[in-house]
């Protein structure tokens, strides 16, 4: 149950969700253990979720209390039940009670330390009106290259490392490998992966196209990333030639509640990747990222809650590969209606249904 157990759904102190605050720090920590080390130092006493975003271990995560932290130790409320190094961040969740959420929040985009994630917490019945949206701030696509001719492209960024933009046709864990200039062609960029691989780019004549990231994470989403950034395109023979970035992936979306009604939208949607400036290919887009949904009833809508993929560029020599879509996962204890787009994997968990209850208190 990664700590919901225990943490429940939050004690409603923050009252009605008319906006999403979340606040990041990078986090290590160790197995067994009930403090943990971060980069700055933070007062508080709320729920937290420490996810391994990038590097060993990537993808796993759980909640947990922040009671105190003094200089850059923070003390936990419960032992931690992984290991947390580089890659790993900290995020604070507010605790609200229930409502309307009709607002617009986009997060915070990945950069590399913390990010990408938006989390909240509700014991109450939450209404969701407004546009919640992880929509491109995950893994970071490759950057352009040029100007000049026969340049080749880079990789997208994956959950492997924090290095990405390196000069090579194959994929970067999920993140899609750049375009390699053979010959007076240039390949188009890689695709990100997720919860299916990216496109390797469409063939060019006498040319190596991008190889799209692998697919991550589980369908369960107990493991989770963010979608991987596309690749970036060679540029041709043309001594002008230039290539635009891949697309970023979407990032991950954590939502704990009582009975949650999505009327309006929940994204973590990969952007699509650039077609050519002058004399080389497209590059490739970024992947869907994770969405997690856990609460006691679910009416999710129709399609309101989409993980999908970005599109490769297609203008150039080479055109980019397509993005994998992403994931997205609904635990309910009583009963789910509704669709999305990819199609949910779901559960019916009992037990969340007393542990909705039990943060009420």
């Amino acid at each position: 149950m990664q700590w919901l157990d225990r943490v429940k759904f939050g004690n409603g102190s923050n009252g009605a969700p008319t906006t999403i605050t979340n606040y990041f720090n990078t986090f290590t920590g160790t197995s067994g253990q009930t403090s943990g080390t971060i980069s700055a130092g933070w007062v508080w006493d709320a729920p937290v979720l420490i996810h391994q975003s990038q590097g060993t271990g990537a993808g796993q995560w759980e909640l947990n209390w922040g009671t105190v932290s003094s200089g850059t130790t923070i003390t936990l409320k419960y032992p931690l039940s992984y290991t947390y190094g580089t890659g790993a961040q900290i995020v604070t969740l507010h605790q609200y009670t229930g409502g309307t959420f009709s607002g617009t929040h986009t997060g915070t985009a990945w950069n590399g330390s913390y990010g990408g994630i938006i989390a909240l917490m509700c014991n109450g019945d939450l209404t969701i009106s407004g546009t919640i949206s992880v929509n491109g701030i995950g893994f970071r696509g490759a950057s352009g290259v040029g100007v000049g001719g026969g340049i080749d492209g880079k990789q997208g960024e994956g959950y492997g490392s924090s290095t990405y933009n390196g000069t090579s046709y194959n994929y970067n864990y999920n993140g899609g490998g750049g375009g390699d200039f053979q010959v007076n062609q240039s390949g188009g960029g890689g695709g990100g992966g997720n919860g299916t691989a990216g496109s390797t780019a469409p063939n060019s004549t006498n040319a190596i196209e991008g190889i799209g990231g692998i697919a991550a994470g589980s369908a369960d989403l107990t493991s989770i990333v963010f979608g991987g950034g596309g690749g970036s395109a060679c540029t041709g023979n043309d001594g002008s030639g230039q290539s635009g970035p891949g697309g970023t992936g979407g990032g991950a979306i954590f939502i704990f509640g009582k009975n949650i009604t999505v009327s309006g939208s929940i994204t973590s949607n990969g952007s699509n990747g650039s077609g050519q400036i002058y004399a080389s290919g497209g590059s490739g887009g970024g992947a869907g990222g994770s969405i997690i949904i856990k609460c006691q009833g679910a009416t999710i809508g129709t399609n309101k809650i989409l993980a999908s993929a970005g599109a490769g560029g297609t203008t150039g020599q080479g055109y980019g590969g397509d993005g994998g879509v992403g994931r997205i996962r609904v635990e309910y204890a009583d009963s789910i209606s509704g669709s999305t787009s990819p199609t949910a994997s779901t559960a019916q968990v009992t037990t969340l249904k007393s542990q909705i209850y039990g943060g009420m208190i």
